[in-house]
């Protein structure tokens, strides 16, 4: 991020925000553009109160856990120029040095699954932005008021009521931003359901990919429960499982290695029971 500072044409400021105690290292000095705030704890608030006091007009939050690319940062800038808020999301996972091979396989099937549901992105902590003028006028608060500072804090837990410029950068994710529950998939249809039943039309994100893998996933069940009875009628609804969301299943396997594909594919399948 310094580097991309550094490089910009457009006058920026960087601030990186901790709340971990202890004393940073001599590198972490301000200097530039570029300065430390330690925040009074990790809650959304605090942040939230942060982004309403800057100075500029558009505001840039990134999450440690992405690896990001440049393009990435001048596209999310150059549309929060005429877009309210934009969020930068992605399906590219990257293994961290010391992380278990079973948590990145869970990691990179549930981007995979994301990829399938969400395929023009979903609402993420990853990486956004915000133009504050344009979100006041679309929202109707003032600047510098609670209003504000509260919409910020409920961007931040994903709450958005309107649907915002979403883009699928090429930055790789090294953890998960949020924690994602068990069975999220059929949590987030019943609130596509509660919504469409309040407002009489399903969220923007919602498709029929959700209730496809929810077919999906009850033939695995079923097929989990005949194991025992007949293996051969297991295995066909598991392979009917795969074949209906072939997009979710066998997408961007890496043939080259066998091995690693088998394990993809084992962590993908145990998703149809926690997905």
């Amino acid at each position: 991020m310094k580097r991309v500072i550094g490089k910009s044409t457009t006058r920026a400021a960087l601030e990186i925000y901790y709340h971990e105690p202890g004393k940073l290292l001599d590198w972490a000095e301000p200097r530039e553009n570029v300065r430390y705030v330690r925040l009074r704890s990790g809650d959304n608030f605090p942040l939230a109160e942060r982004i309403a006091a800057a100075a500029s007009e558009t505001v840039l939050v990134f999450s440690d856990s992405l690896l990001l690319k440049s393009a990435d940062v001048w596209h999310l800038m150059g549309l929060a120029e005429r877009n309210a808020v934009v969020v930068l999301d992605s399906f590219h996972a990257q293994r961290r040095p010391g992380e278990p091979t079973w948590i990145f396989l869970w990691r990179k099937a549930r981007l995979t699954l994301k990829n399938y549901l969400y395929p023009l992105g979903a609402m993420s902590n990853h990486a956004f932005a915000f133009n504050k003028s344009l979100l006041s006028a679309e929202q109707g608060i003032a600047l510098q008021s609670f209003h504000e500072r509260k919409k910020y804090a409920d961007f931040l837990r994903a709450i958005y009521p309107a649907k915002p410029e979403i883009i699928t950068g090429l930055s790789f994710t090294t953890n998960a931003a949020e924690a994602t529950p068990l069975l999220g998939t059929g949590a987030a249809t019943v609130e596509a359901i509660r919504r469409w039943k309040a407002e009489n039309k399903f969220p923007y994100w919602f498709s029929g990919r959700f209730l496809i893998f929810h077919v999906a996933q009850l033939a695995a069940y079923y097929g989990a429960l005949v194991a025992f009875i007949s293996p051969k009628a297991s295995l066909i609804v598991f392979l009917f499982a795969a074949l209906i969301t072939p997009a979710y299943f066998f997408a961007r396997l890496p043939w080259r290695h066998p091995h690693h594909a088998l394990a993809q594919l084992g962590a993908r399948f145990l998703l149809y029971f926690a997905g």
